[in-house]
């Protein structure tokens, strides 16, 4: 298990190991694995920080590689100190991306930066079978990662850009509108077919001189990219009156999920869902990634305000699970829910849609749901945060520095 966020103090995990604050708020990674139910026991824990007053880290995107290798990407402002260098790491920008690699007992092998003139974040990262990494976010302003770049298009561009397993760079796209654009899901194949979507609200372009138009006031976009760099397609979704591609996962089988939000009757190569209210709803769907195309569709939450990720996990032999968190009342399999601050949700749906279980994590506090994702056995791991006494299932957690908020590893059945 792979797990990484921000901290604004001594990180303290469980077993006795203390990851270290710097000042401000500092980046965290663990390494860990669970030794028997309930008990978690952690390989490594790495902290990013700064003695720069105003700096900032946060580490938004984990991924495992062949050999153990793990690499994490996210956000850092002013600078950040990495093991290794004798200096700290300015950013250009208001923030930009770091993506650090370590081998499997924690060694660093080596980081880069990806920057935008402005700003940049990354929204996910992957390797492929043979450790090549890839990755995708947003920037503002032109887009270098080390000799290469990519040019601006607007307020906020789509990246996606290759590293090798050595971390030299081999390719980096950006795309975008003049408007700000939305990026949220990403995945990588083995064999390195990368797969991003989100979403737009004018005309995008690329740099190859072709676009993305929309008649709705916003549409969804998706993109395949192979392992050389080549779009293999570009796909809009403008059915709805508003759509957004919100989180993708691959199950190695050239098809994956899809999910996201729509508003209106959605439609999607032959296939429709409606809407029952005149809020916002969150779509699922399987889809055939070598053409584009749905295997089913289905709509999962109705009437639901999305609050942060929403994120979508398969499960080897069909199914997936879908995850977020939600303010005020949304609707689970029929079932009204009103969260108390921020709730967070795991909805499981089977190998044809069919929904077979929903849960809601509540209190009196912030439940914010970050990710999720089966292991090797069908197991579902959840992690997030909480911030006030929670009931998960049947077990109470209180966070040990009440108000401040703890990190929280809960193992589900599938």
């Amino acid at each position: 298990m792979l797990l990484g966020g921000a901290m604004s103090g001594a990180l303290d995990v469980a077993g006795g190991v203390t990851v270290p604050h710097t000042g401000g708020l500092d980046g965290f990674a663990l390494r860990g694995k669970e030794q028997f139910p309930g008990a978690f026991q952690l390989d490594w824990g790495k902290g990013f920080g700064s003695a720069n007053t105003g700096a900032f880290q946060s580490i938004d995107a984990v991924a495992f590689g062949p050999g153990g290798a793990r690499v994490v990407a996210g956000r850092f402002a002013a600078s950040v100190l990495l093991e290794g260098d004798p200096a700290e790491t300015a950013a250009f920008g208001e923030t930009d991306v770091l993506i650090v690699r370590y081998d499997a007992n924690g060694d660093h092998q080596w980081h880069t930066v990806l920057r935008g003139e402005k700003n940049a974040a990354v929204v996910g990262i992957g390797l492929d079978g043979n450790g090549n990494v890839y990755l995708a976010g947003s920037y503002h302003g032109p887009l270098t990662l080390g000799s290469l770049g990519a040019q601006s298009y607007g307020q906020q561009d789509v990246f996606v850009a290759k590293l090798g397993a050595d971390g030299t760079e081999k390719w980096v796209h950006g795309f975008g509108s003049p408007s700000p654009d939305g990026v949220y899901g990403f995945a990588v194949s083995d064999a390195g077919l990368t797969t991003v979507g989100g979403d737009y609200t004018a005309t995008v372009a690329f740099e190859d001189g072709t676009a993305l138009f929309l008649t709705h006031p916003r549409a969804a976009f998706l993109v395949r990219i192979d392992a050389a760099g080549d779009y293999e397609w570009r796909y809009s979704l403008d059915t709805a009156s508003s759509q957004s591609v919100r989180a993708i996962t691959m199950d190695g089988l050239e098809a994956g999920y899809l999910a996201g939000t729509y508003e209106g009757a959605l439609s999607f190569g032959g296939q429709e869902i409606d809407s029952p209210t005149a809020g916002e709803d969150v779509f699922v769907m399987r889809l055939d990634l070598a053409t584009h195309e749905p295997v089913w569709l289905v709509r999962a939450v109705d009437d639901v305000s999305l609050d942060g990720r929403l994120d979508v996990a398969s499960l080897a032999g069909g199914g997936a699970a879908l995850s977020g968190t939600f303010t005020g009342t949304a609707t689970f399999g029929g079932k009204a829910v009103t969260a108390d601050q921020r709730d967070g949700f795991v909805m499981r749906r089977g190998a044809s849609g069919e929904l077979r279980w929903s849960t809601v994590f509540g209190g009196p506090g912030d439940q914010i749901v970050a990710d999720a994702d089966f292991d090797a056995e069908g197991a579902l791991f959840v992690t997030g945060s909480f911030g006030g006494t929670t009931l998960f299932g049947d077990v109470e957690k209180t966070p040990v520095q009440a108000p401040a908020k703890d990190v929280f590893v809960l193992q589900l059945a599938p």
